[in-house]
């Protein structure tokens, strides 16, 4: 039986990759294969609500993280950790993994250095252009570092065994890749407006002093994400544009709602520029300025060096940018067509079959099983 040990959490950008590379490490079973996978994460992070609703056996670990926390919290930080390499090692000797998958964050820290101890063979996904501390340590350790920028290989050195892959995907995602529909001529462009499940106020702000500029020289249309702090807020601001601007405080058919979009607003977290891009969407793109080693800007900049996407720092965003930016291409359909043949160009369907191939012929080759 093959067995395949996956780890990472704390956020979606860290789980939703685990988890389809999980699903796709089961689902690509031979007729009469037996496989079995695990993921391993921490009890404080989504992963211990997200992975289980998912159908994927979960074990969890007392382990928390360590960045922006209290002096107290930090103190735990160590004993927390060993607690959770022992329980980790103990997980290894009774799932016997041919293999542990991790994709970053403080929860597979511990799984990551019991790997380590039992000697089971390490291979890394690493989601940003700036790679995670995690990836960073492991990364001469791991068989294989896949990731979805290559300036991750830049940056995690020599010694890193890198493959250029891309991120993987929900299957509903992939479901919706392809040709695009062709818009009625003189249909009115769509934008889709999102900060996260929670929104970004710099975003709503923007949007809200934006689009009733916009208005004034174009026709278009918009749904905004708001989160649910600011969407009557948000309603409220422009309700002289409805129906054709409509606000909702959180959209619960994403994959839907990105694949009826011609332009879209959002931040520059991996994995939202992993999906856009599998679908061909030109970006505006304003990236969180308190992400972590500042990796969204990063992200971002890949995206616009190819031609793919418009960056705006944050702290140059208001709604006379944001109108005049979005006036600019919606004027220039050439423009348009050319970031989304570049948005296109950049999107890995393959990411998560590409990556699953690469870990079964490493275990397959000289030395590769335990």
């Amino acid at each position: 039986m093959r067995r395949l040990l996956v780890t990472g959490g704390g956020t979606g950008g860290h789980i939703y990759p685990a988890l389809a590379l999980a699903r796709g490490f089961l689902a690509a079973a031979a007729p009469g294969e037996a496989r079995a996978a695990l993921f391993v994460g921490s009890r404080r992070g989504l992963e211990a609500r997200l992975v289980p609703a998912a159908g994927i056996p979960f074990r969890a670990l007392p382990m928390r993280g360590f960045r922006g926390k209290g002096p107290l919290e930090r103190l735990l930080f160590l004993p927390e950790l060993l607690v959770s390499v022992a329980r980790a090692l103990a997980l290894l000797r009774e799932f016997q993994p041919d293999a542990v998958l991790a994709t970053g964050s403080f929860a597979s820290l511990p799984v990551l250095i019991a790997a380590r101890l039992a000697r089971r063979p390490i291979f890394l996904q690493e989601q940003n252009s700036v790679p995670g501390r995690v990836s960073a340590l492991f990364a001469r350790r791991a068989r294989t570092v896949f990731i979805a920028y290559p300036e991750a290989a830049r940056r995690l050195g020599a010694g890193a065994r890198c493959q250029l892959t891309g991120n993987p995907l929900r299957e509903e995602l992939l479901a919706l890749a392809g040709p695009r529909p062709a818009r009625a001529p003189g249909a009115p462009p769509r934008l889709l407006a999102f900060g996260g499940s929670r929104g970004a106020h710099s975003l709503n702000a923007a949007l809200r002093a934006g689009l009733p500029l916009l208005a004034r020289e174009c026709r278009f249309e918009a749904l905004i994400q708001t989160g649910e702090a600011e969407r009557a807020e948000t309603a409220a601001a422009l309700a002289a544009l409805a129906p054709a601007v409509q606000v909702a405080a959180y959209l619960d058919d994403m994959p839907a709602r990105l694949a009826a979009a011609d332009w879209v607003l959002c931040r520059a977290g991996a994995m939202t520029l992993a999906e856009i891009t599998l679908l061909g969407l030109p970006a505006l793109l304003v990236p969180y300025p308190h992400a972590v080693d500042d990796h969204q800007t990063a992200n971002a900049r890949a995206l616009a060096e190819a031609g793919a996407a418009l960056l705006i720092p944050d702290a140059e965003l208001d709604g006379p940018r944001l109108a005049a930016a979005l006036a600019a291409l919606w004027r220039d359909p050439a423009r348009g067509a050319a970031m989304a043949a570049a948005s296109a160009a950049l999107g890995r369907p393959r990411a998560t079959a590409d990556i699953l191939a690469a870990l079964e012929k490493s275990l397959a080759g000289p030395g590769g099983g335990c």
